[in-house]
């Protein structure tokens, strides 16, 4: 894959937090680092990263200048290390046994984020306004979805 002069962050362009995470890096990236897309539109560069749809809508993923792929709480580490003010917060996750232990607590929010006061979003240009983008094993508001105990 062809070097890129930006990183490109894939975040959920339906859930409100990640929407404002997406909106406050923006304004940090005062270098021009980062591109910040919704999932919801991609563009090519996550299909020719090998990177489906429902792997962006399990979690966040930033795809380097160099084509590597950085998914879930190592990809906030790879945006903070690189954002001055959030710099501190990356190096906190370089340190050894914080990355996993950070990776639990996003997959657990993650998972969540769309709970009651962080509904997805309608939107006629969003691939399913109305559809749950939990993954499927972790839902429980769509009724085909099998529950957990």
């Amino acid at each position: 894959m062809a070097s890129r002069t930006r990183h490109l962050v894939f975040y959920d362009g339906n859930c409100p937090l990640c929407r404002r995470q997406a909106a406050r890096w923006r304004r940090l990236d005062r270098a021009g680092r980062f591109e910040f897309r919704p999932l919801q539109a991609p563009g090519p560069e996550a299909a020719a990263a090998g990177l489906a749809p429902d792997q962006l809508r399990e979690a966040i993923h930033c795809l380097d200048r160099q084509g590597r792929v950085h998914r879930g709480a190592a990809c906030l580490r790879f945006v903070w290390l690189r954002l001055p003010w959030l710099a501190p917060l990356g190096i906190l996750l370089a340190v050894p046994g914080m990355l996993p232990l950070a990776e639990l607590a996003y997959g657990w929010l993650a998972a969540r984020r769309h709970g009651r006061r962080n509904r997805p979003t309608t939107d006629a240009r969003s691939e399913s306004a109305t559809a749950c983008h939990c993954p499927p094993k972790r839902c429980t508001s769509s009724p085909a979805a099998p529950r957990q105990p």
